[in-house]
């Protein structure tokens, strides 16, 4: 029976079955040894080994690949300081360490990739979580951000149905990913700057954009 595998920030690796019903916990971090969250899980075409990302808290550059034996008893690193894995049908495993996407050939028999590797891109950006924002599709093709278009200016912009964009009003400023519009449509909260990310709430009706929360702590007399 076809299962789902995901990741749960707070529990870790859980699976459910495609029928639905109770979710599963199959893989826990290691607190002790600062491990702080599964993410990325894939399952390879051998039998039901699966790939994932552990991350290390307060050290997005010690996470590891690591995968997880059939039976879910037994974790063994296979890459370490890399993260956010996908093997292709091809044979290749595509990585990123530090900000460059890297490719390798990966040995299914051996569980293994191989030591010989090839920087594909340098200079990928990372999210507000520290992932880093790219993906690749099962035939190759590989869509990623750069540093550089992150810190660009941007501007929010309506789209309809057929893809025509209007402009929404709001000054350009270095937005982020996943801007969330209010039920009624009038405003939308959207994170914009770079250490930080500030998050911002732009009002269409009033043309006007005020901050919410600066230096990750909400401004005063701003209620949840």
């Amino acid at each position: 029976m076809p299962v789902t595998r995901f990741s749960s920030p707070v529990l870790g690796l859980m699976e459910v079955s495609a029928r639905g019903g109770d979710c599963r916990l199959i893989a826990s971090p290691d607190r002790a040894a600062r491990e702080s969250l599964f993410s990325q899980p894939q399952i390879l075409p051998t039998g039901e080994i699966l790939m994932t990302t552990m991350s290390v808290s307060d050290d997005v550059d010690a996470a590891s690949v690591e995968i997880l034996s059939a039976d879910r008893t037994a974790r063994r690193r296979i890459l370490k300081g890399a993260r956010n894995a996908r093997l292709l049908p091809s044979g290749h495993l595509v990585f990123v360490r530090g900000s460059s996407i890297i490719a390798t050939r990966y040995d299914l028999s051996e569980q293994t990739p191989s030591p010989h590797e090839v920087t594909m891109v340098e200079g990928v950006a990372l999210d507000s979580l520290g992932h880093p924002t790219f993906d690749v599709s099962n035939t190759g093709t590989l869509v990623f951000w750069t540093a550089n278009d992150v810190r660009g200016n941007r501007a929010l912009v309506w789209s309809d149905r057929r893809g025509q964009r209007v402009d929404s009003g709001a000054p350009l400023r270095s937005y982020q990913p996943e801007p969330s519009l209010s039920p009624d449509g009038d405003r939308v909260a959207v994170a914009a700057g770079d250490a930080n990310h500030f998050l911002w709430l732009f009002s269409f009706r009033q043309n006007t954009l005020e901050p919410l929360w600066l230096d990750r702590e909400p401004l005063a007399g701003l209620e949840p």
